[in-house]
């Protein structure tokens, strides 16, 4: 190579070209349900129960907060907001307080000109109705939800949604301007988009900052800027070349990958300077500059290789993983050590082998100014205590392991975000008034020789609720028999279906029952607490449903 430069140089610059070409083609436009998908049962049948009643995830949840939420005021204010969303773009229908009617069959939320007393009567309706309250209203009255269902239109990429949720946003800044309300949003959609829409800035900002510490650390240590820049030339190209190559093999940039850049930079950042360490003092040496390139390889090349491939080993035992986003992770940055490694023994010694002949040979540093030096004095004081040091090492090793074993996998929704976020709060009211906004849903089947009011579905479904009811965790349990009296029996049943179905509001009813399909779902709603602090009532529950299920 060293012999041959032009044609390597050639080569890696036809490479570079190629990459760079691949970087028009990379997108930072991320698909969030794409992160957690996985080729299991069990998200085979979340996708299942997607397509049967729509995507939990496809919700704008705007929470509205104040203490006169049933008043002419806000009467007009909401009507005028749900009649816009529902026409705006992207929207396919909007759930609120004026789908529900109260008496009369007209909504329970009074016209704007109606008396005071109507409105009264209709918040103490709203804070005990079966459906609203807990659910839309808050006990107190003081909360009150409106969901902005989105149109299904797969991929629901983040460059999709975000104009949808402007939109929206919009909306409620003018609909309920100068009314004493505080409008916020949450649910999964504003919290995605609240974090991946930095996604494309934050790439840039954390693989500048990390290349610019190990292009800190490199001057702090050859004290030359023309040496730094030589090393950074080949952890520069490795990054690079992984990222056009995932351009060219179509793979995205999401939430995930956003520190791959980083990572790459560092790895290969490692074995750059061990080369030119070595090159530095074949150069003291006396030696010319493609000799010493030269020596660095035939030195270093073979434990260049051994640690990118550990390295890439690391990474690529990655795929392994059920989580599609964490196997091409693993895979993108597996493929990013091998390129570090090809790029390191080839960018840097030919780089270095371009450095002229000093006018006068440098004078020879003594051992103990060398940083070996330092290192060999550290050593031989360790070894002269080895064998106190290993068992302290092998009980630190083992207490270590012991705590390491008690980590749990966790998620809490806002982690991402600031602490006096918007949307932080939003979510902190919803905890408060509603029991959460985020919800669990258990589908219940029944077999063709049953009709939906048949009583031991009705009792079944019962069941359900009274678990929902003595677990702490979960809040708000909802299914169609919110929307039937408790004395429904199996004569009754079908005349009160049919008369549920003209009081529950469309959206509703299509989220909770499926009689084609023989199919009702019974929901429930979970704090933001995280995965970890709701894992354990969440495997209870199906213990429980497992058990009553056999009854």
């Amino acid at each position: 190579m060293i012999r041959h430069r032009r044609p390597c140089a050639i080569a890696a610059g036809l490479l570079s070209l190629a990459a760079i070409l691949g970087l028009f083609q990379l997108k930072f436009d991320s698909e969030p349900r794409a992160i957690f998908r996985q080729s299991d049962a069990e998200f085979e049948q979340l996708e299942e129960y997607f397509d049967q009643f729509g995507a939990d995830d496809n919700d704008v949840i705007v929470v509205l907060h104040g203490r006169n939420l049933f008043s002419p005021e806000f009467s007009s204010a909401l009507r005028g907001f749900t009649r816009s969303a529902a026409e705006a773009r992207g929207v396919d229908s909007v759930i609120s307080i004026l789908d529900v009617p109260g008496a009369g069959g007209t909504a329970l939320m009074p016209l704007p000109d109606a008396s005071r007393e109507a409105f009264a009567a209709a918040r103490s309706a709203a804070t005990r109705h079966p459906f609203l309250a807990g659910q839309v209203v808050s006990k107190s009255g003081d909360t009150m939800l409106v969901t902005v269902v989105l149109e299904k239109d797969d991929p629901q990429t983040i460059g999709k949604l975000r104009p949808v949720f402007r939109d929206v946003r919009d909306l409620t800044s003018h609909s309920f301007s100068g009314l004493p309300v505080e409008v916020t949003f949450a649910g999964s959609i504003a919290i995605r988009i609240e974090t991946l829409a930095g996604l494309r800035r934050e790439f840039f900002q954390i693989t500048a900052l990390g290349a610019l510490i190990a292009l800190v650390i490199a001057i702090a240590l050859f004290r030359s800027l023309g040496t730094t820049l030589v090393v950074a030339a080949g952890p520069a190209t490795a990054v690079l070349w992984t990222l056009g190559l995932m351009g060219w093999a179509g793979l995205d940039i999401d939430g995930i990958s956003t520190p791959l850049p980083s990572i790459i930079f560092v790895v290969a950042f490692a074995n750059a300077v061990h080369l030119m360490l070595d090159i530095r003092l074949a150069r003291r040496e006396g030696a010319a500059p493609r000799r010493a390139a030269r020596t660095a390889i035939s030195h270093l090349g073979l434990a260049c290789v051994l640690t990118s491939l550990t390295t890439a080993i690391g990474f690529g035992s990655l795929m392994l993983a059920e989580t599609a986003s964490v196997q091409r992770f693993g895979l993108s940055t597996a493929a990013g050590s091998f390129l570090g490694l090809l790029a390191n023994l080839t960018v840097v010694p030919l780089l270095a082998s371009l450095a002229k002949r000093p006018r006068r040979r440098p004078a020879p540093l003594e051992g103990d100014a060398l940083p070996a030096g330092i290192l060999a004095r550290l050593a031989t004081g360790l070894l002269r205590f080895a064998t106190p040091i290993i068992f302290v090492a092998l009980a630190a090793s083992a207490i270590l392991l012991w705590s390491a074993s008690r980590l749990k996998s966790d998620i809490v929704w806002t982690e991402t975000l600031p602490s006096d976020s918007e949307i932080t709060r939003a979510m902190e009211r919803c905890d408060e008034d509603f029991g959460g906004a985020l919800q669990a849903f258990m589908v219940v089947t029944w077999d063709e020789t049953r009709e939906f009011g048949d009583p031991s579905l009705l009792g079944f479904l019962r069941e359900i609720d009274a678990l929902v009811a003595a677990n702490p965790t979960f809040r708000g349990s909802l299914s169609i028999l919110n929307f039937l009296p408790p004395t429904a029996d199996a004569e009754t049943s079908p005349k009160l279906l049919q008369e549920a179905s003209a009081l529950v509001p469309p959206a509703i009813l299509k989220r909770v029952l499926r009689t084609d399909l023989r199919r009702t779902v019974v929901s429930m709603r979970l704090p933001n607490d995280g995965a970890a602090a709701t894992r354990p009532a969440l495997l209870r529950m199906r213990i429980d449903l497992a058990s009553l299920q056999r009854q």
